[in-house]
């Protein structure tokens, strides 16, 4: 057999056997400007449920649309997964552009292996919904993003932070960005962070301030967080260790902030 038959018949085998190259994916859709009532009308208009509009910046034109829907709900709704049930669209007018969450980025990285055939269905609704839509330059590996932490030792998905035990906690809080109950019977909101706290955002690129505000999921009376050692970095894949230290309080400050509203 020729050099040429055998690597091609090599390549074959690897295929047939399921085994893929490694693949980067993007962690955000990038698109044309459109500002937030704009994107909560088409995503309404496209069956999802828009939950809230929040203010990152006003002067500076940055808001994000918070959504959901019965599928992202039914995709994430065994314990502890359903900080996925929440996505996000950012609207920045400084920037002049709109950033979608990557469905498929954030569904591997939260939900684990097994939901990739849905999450590529979902990633694809929001292309058809929005269109022209490029991928951003945050990448990370396919494979990587299923067991994901930014370095050795630090905090991966399932790594959570209680906040809060104890029962009647959703009732607790007086003043959320919205509040809802998600079909598997969990409690979801989203909480302020200090004005101090979030100030994060500009400092390693307020483009990826998607992630606020900050989401809170009350099952099984304990109030529960993404580590925001995790959360920011998986939300900023290009994130060096230096733009890291430079915002190295903020994560203990976050925890503090939304731990100080069940008080």
């Amino acid at each position: 057999m020729s050099s040429k038959l055998k690597l091609a018949s090599f390549v074959a085998g690897i295929l047939s056997s399921g085994i893929l190259l490694a693949e980067d994916i993007s962690a955000y859709f990038v698109g044309e400007y459109r500002d937030e009532v704009n994107l909560s009308q088409t995503l309404a208009n496209s069956g999802f449920q828009v939950l809230a509009t929040y203010i990152l910046d006003e002067k500076d034109g940055q808001k994000t649309v918070l959504f959901t829907s019965s599928k992202l709900q039914k995709l994430s709704s065994e314990t502890g997964k359903s900080f996925f049930a929440i996505a996000r669209a950012y609207s920045n007018k400084e920037a002049n552009e709109t950033r979608i969450e990557n469905p498929l980025y954030f569904g591997k990285a939260f939900l684990g292996k097994g939901k990739d055939a849905e999450l590529n269905d979902l990633s694809k609704n929001i292309q058809d919904i929005f269109g022209n839509l490029t991928f951003s330059s945050d990448k990370l590996d396919s494979k990587d993003l299923y067991d994901y932490n930014f370095q050795f030792g630090m905090p991966k998905y399932n790594d959570f932070v209680t906040v809060a035990k104890g029962e009647f906690l959703a009732e607790k809080i007086k003043q959320p960005i919205f509040k809802t109950q998600l079909e598997n019977g969990s409690v979801i909101m989203a909480l302020e962070l200090d004005k101090r706290t979030k100030k994060f955002a500009k400092k390693i690129g307020s483009q990826n301030g998607i992630l606020l505000p900050y989401l809170v999921l009350i099952e099984k009376n304990e109030a529960i967080i993404l580590d925001p050692k995790y959360y920011i970095a998986v939300s900023y894949p290009k994130l060096s260790m230096s733009e890291f230290m430079k915002i190295a309080s903020i994560p203990d400050a976050i925890e503090k902030d939304i731990a100080g509203e069940f008080k």
